[in-house]
């Protein structure tokens, strides 16, 4: 019987890497879940009895077309444009005599149409934003406004009404806050157009301090060093 020799095959050594820091760990986790967790905090107000930042009536906006304007809600400034503009795009300053929804007819109105909507851009970020709107049709509609911080989509909110006959009923209130602070708001509705009467904002988010914000980056980053070095030792 013939014999059989085992030759033993050297185990290739692994490559050792170091572990990742808690710090490195902790940050990509909050890089990971911050996403899903401002989608999650933006919800649907309803009512403005939380809006008490700052309010604009368009009182003495000029009646006209505008491509954008600058106006303040409070102590907050912000910048009204329009998004995506096409070719018959209009951003006008009107009133319900020529617009004819079912606002008061003493009130003021910013009419969006050929447009995908108003974008408003804050001066300083805020916590909550709302606005009375009604969609330029006859029947349902509905009011989306969208919610960024520095560029980056937080989270959505939806209020539907019914208007009248040349909307001379179904006003609707369209309000969202966030516990991420945002600087941008996107205002959707329907495809014929919309008009709002008036916006109103939230409690301005407290900014935090530069030496608070070096002190915790500091200490993230010596916590890092010396988990480092434990695990080469």
């Amino acid at each position: 019987m013939p014999s059989i020799t085992f030759s033993p095959v050297p185990l290739q050594k692994a490559n050792r890497r170091s572990a990742p820091s808690p710090a490195a760990i902790a940050f990509a986790t909050v890089l990971a879940w911050l996403p899903a967790m401002g989608h999650a905090q933006v919800t649907l107000l309803s009512d403005d009895s939380s809006l008490t930042g700052g309010n604009d009536d368009f009182a003495n906006l000029a009646l006209g077309d505008y491509v954008s304007f600058t106006r303040s809600l409070g102590p907050v400034g912000y910048t009204a444009s329009q998004l995506h503009a096409g070719s018959d795009a209009r951003l006008v300053r009107t009133t319900p005599a020529s617009y004819g929804p079912g606002f008061a007819w003493y009130d003021n109105l910013v009419f969006a149409s050929g447009i995908d909507g108003i974008r408003l851009d804050f001066s300083q970020p805020v916590n909550a934003f709302g606005a009375g709107a009604i969609g330029n049709i006859t029947g349902g509609y509905l009011m989306t406004l969208r919610f960024f911080s520095a560029g980056t989509l937080l989270g959505s909110v939806g209020a539907g009404g019914v208007a009248g006959f040349q909307g001379n009923t179904g006003v609707t209130f369209v309000g969202g806050q966030s516990v991420v602070p945002f600087d941008q708001v996107e205002v959707l509705g329907p495809n014929f157009g919309f008009a709002l009467n008036g916006m109103a904002i939230g409690a301005v988010a407290a900014v935090p301090e530069p030496a608070a914000a070096l002190l915790l980056t500091l200490g993230l980053a010596v916590l890092g060093w010396r988990q480092l070095g434990a695990a080469r030792r």
